[in-house]
């Protein structure tokens, strides 16, 4: 998708194209020039004044349009090796978002169970309270704990959403809705 997607690869090929364009006109003859001229021009019975019709045409000599040519040709070939340079940046940027997406749905999928683990600490924290087991303190303690884990699948759920929106962009579909993936497949 990113290949086709991407609007910087669109861009590469545009100055491919333009490069291109540029290199087959710098090793064409210049256009004639045609006019028309006139001066002291006055009606009546009197016509005259100087007129005249030209066409002017520039002869180049000396291997000037193959010279011309030749660095057309390496700009050309620059444009191409930077159009190559971006695809292979697009598709190794597309690697990265994808196991950092991967990475930061593990974190979500940690901290939940982490919450979890904390949700049940309080639980525990309050009948071990109510039975006189644990103080106050340590119930207190214990819920903290808890909201801490809460906050943290709460991070961990916006890191993974900027993580997901990185790559959409990247694979230019922005609009690409965040979706579960599997740690053992590879994107390309």
């Amino acid at each position: 998708m990113a290949l086709t997607n991407n609007p910087t690869l669109a861009q590469a090929a545009a100055e491919i194209r333009a490069a291109t364009g540029r290199k087959m006109q710098s090793g064409l003859y210049p256009n004639p020039t045609v006019g028309y001229q006139g001066e002291q021009i006055r009606g009546g019975a009197q016509g005259g004044g100087e007129q005249g019709f030209f066409v002017s045409q520039d002869i180049v000599l000396g291997g000037k349009l193959g010279l011309n040519r030749q660095v057309f040709e390496q700009e050309k070939k620059q444009s191409e090796a930077e159009g190559e340079e971006q695809r292979l940046r697009v598709i190794n940027s597309v690697r990265l978002f994808y196991y950092q997406s991967l990475a930061a749905q593990e974190m979500v999928d940690l901290r939940w169970k982490l919450s979890q683990v904390a949700e049940d600490a309080v639980k525990t924290s309050h009948q071990l309270g109510n039975v006189g087991q644990a103080d106050q303190p340590d119930v207190l303690q214990a819920e903290v704990e808890g909201e801490q884990a809460e906050l943290a699948v709460a991070a961990a759920e916006q890191k993974q959403l900027r993580v997901w929106r990185g790559l959409a962009a990247t694979v230019g579909k922005p609009e690409l809705p965040l979706t579960r993936g599997c740690s053992e497949q590879t994107p390309l």
